[in-house]
Order: C-alpha cells, then structure tokens, then sequence
C-alpha cells in the first residue's frame, strides 16, 4: 500500500502520533491501526515533503525490499520515492495488435466524432 498520506503528524519508524487537530489525530491512528492489525510496516525513512514523511509505502514483507530512496525532483514539491523489490516477473506482456509504425489501439476508438 503506498501514496501520499499527508500526515505530517505521525512520527515514522513507531508510527507515533503527536500534534495536529483531533480529527487529523483519528485518522492518523486509524491508519496505524489498519497497518497493525494487516502486519504492514511501513518503509519510508526519509522526508518525502519539506521535513516530513508525508508519501507512504507500506509491506507486509520488508525483505522484499531491497532498495528505497527518496529522491528532488523537478515534477513535484514531493520527492519521487523509488523502491526495488525482490520480486522476479514471470512473463513480459505482449501486445498481439497490428505493430506498423504509427498504429495503436487506440485508433479503434474515435474520440473526435460529433
């Protein structure tokens, strides 16, 4: 599970909650206990935003990791967060259309008729 949470008030490894208004506390601590209560830890060590950990990723296998950085970068006010996994495709996905030059399935759909 990963995304922007936008809670500047959860003090992350611990997933301590301080600070911010009683409606922002609730659900801080929903989201804590959701990943509780799921075994998901949460994997992001560094400031996403400013100061804060605001963009969250979250595992229920921590091994699987094996890399995660948070990196400026010129797109956003949040830094890009990229993360390796262990993890090993099976297949790659083949696109069985028409391969010329120029093709695409999205021409099947004319989005320009009146």
């Amino acid at each position: 599970m990963c995304g922007d949470f936008n809670f500047p008030h959860i003090k992350w490894p611990k997933g301590i909650v301080f600070g911010g208004t009683s409606e922002e506390q609730v659900q801080a601590r929903a989201l804590k206990k959701h990943s509780d209560r799921e075994f998901l830890s949460q994997q992001i060590r560094q400031p996403t935003r400013q100061n804060n950990i605001l963009d969250l990723f979250f595992t229920n296998n921590p091994a699987s990791i094996s890399l995660h950085r948070a990196e400026n970068n010129i797109f956003s006010d949040h830094n890009l967060i990229i993360i390796n996994t262990t993890y090993k495709r099976k297949s790659t996905l083949r696109y069985e259309g028409n391969s010329s030059a120029g093709s695409s399935p999205f021409k099947a759909y004319n989005f320009y008729t009146e």
